[in-house]
């Protein structure tokens, strides 16, 4: 099966890691996450979502959500870990609306930089950005 061969909408199951320290956001996030059928998996604290993924090589997840602004950690050297090291496409989320920040983001390994609070569209059309990292792959091999 070739990637473009994807239905439109990924088989109900994607594989979420929704990290955010602000635990109502996280709440919500999930609760989207769970109305598209996915798998999520929560998590308050950075550093310990990092030490999860290098544990399990991230073979348990498919895409990673993540605050930007977290109290732990640099939001920033997660994201460039994670994609250098476990190649899983990683999401940034902020209320902050900046170029720099989106920029910064982008340039630092991001596949996307969303605005919150995010709503059920985001959600739902998170699979594409899972799709986009297998061509990625696909294109690199």
């Amino acid at each position: 099966m070739e990637i473009d061969d994807l239905p439109y909408q990924l088989p109900e199951g994607l594989r979420v890691f929704v990290i955010d320290h602000d635990t109502t956001q996280l709440h919500v996030i999930a609760n989207m996450c769970f109305q598209c059928n996915y798998r999520v998996t929560t998590c308050i604290v950075a550093s310990f979502a990092l030490h999860l993924l290098r544990e399990t090589n991230g073979r348990f997840f498919d895409v990673i959500l993540i605050e930007a602004q977290m109290s732990d950690m640099d939001s920033y050297q997660f994201l460039q870990r994670v994609t250098q090291e476990i190649k899983i496409p990683v999401i940034m989320m902020c209320a902050d609306n900046t170029t720099s920040e989106r920029m910064n983001a982008i340039e630092k390994g991001a596949c996307d930089y969303w605005l919150k609070p995010l709503n059920v569209n985001h959600i739902n059309n998170m699979w594409q950005q899972f799709k986009n990292m297998i061509k990625f792959k696909e294109y690199f091999r």
